[in-house]
């Protein structure tokens, strides 16, 4: 009998690369419905206002996301520099969490 090799254990990507996925594909969902060939006329306006939400709601869930990884507070950065986010209303909670993120970064740099 053939011993039964253990599976790996399945790799999880990491929170932050999946708030980012799930933005990505929200923005690229509302895109996709914005300029749908069936609906030459575009959204209505309820419409886009829940698109909107959606892709908002996905997007400030990603920025305000603790990390512990320079990758991703570059990741976040080029986000909030393409997406021009400092025009949010939410920019200074935004910002808070870069700050946050900037300061964990500083720290577990000098625990090692």
């Amino acid at each position: 009998m053939t011993p039964i090799k253990p599976k790996p254990p399945k790799t999880t990507p990491d929170e932050c690369e999946r708030l980012y996925r799930a933005w990505s594909y929200t923005r690229a969902q509302w895109d996709l419905a914005a300029n749908d060939p069936a609906q030459p006329r575009g959204l209505t306006e309820e419409e886009d206002g829940t698109f909107c939400d959606a892709e908002h709601g996905a997007l400030m869930a990603f920025l305000l996301h603790p990390i512990s990884v320079p990758d991703h507070l570059a990741l976040k950065l080029r986000v909030i520099r393409d997406e021009q986010s400092w025009r949010l209303t939410d920019a200074a909670v935004i910002f808070d969490q870069l700050c946050g993120d900037a300061a964990r970064l500083v720290r577990n740099g000098r625990a090692h």
